[in-house]
């Protein structure tokens, strides 16, 4: 999903250029999003994802994986606290940085 409607074009672009055919990008809000996905990826400002954190992880299917990104390198640390993956039962299986930018690859504990 993608409320910005300009990102949701290029998204689409993108989804054609790439020949796929199994992809749509809703314009709903998180809090609106029904049933579970193997993937959920949210690239947003860190303090939206921490505000966005229940909805983010309840999209995750058992087993899957939350890609996180967006938070920039000076404020990790206190959005790797604030964010708490593990109390959250996620575990991280990658950081990726680039420049000032921080990324994060979460995976969701089977039940």
């Amino acid at each position: 999903t993608e409320i910005d409607a300009d990102a949701r074009q290029v998204a689409r672009e993108n989804v054609e250029r790439n020949h796929l055919t199994a992809i749509e990008i809703p314009d709903l809000q998180i809090e609106k999003v029904a049933g579970t996905f193997d993937v959920v990826v949210a690239n947003i400002i860190d303090g939206v994802l921490v505000d966005l954190k229940s909805d983010l992880i309840r999209c995750v299917r058992p087993g899957g994986s939350l890609v996180l990104t967006g938070i920039l390198q000076e404020r990790e640390a206190g959005f790797r606290s604030e964010f708490d993956w593990q109390g959250a039962c996620l575990k991280l299986v990658e950081r990726r940085q680039d420049e000032e930018w921080i990324g994060f690859w979460l995976r969701k504990a089977a039940t």
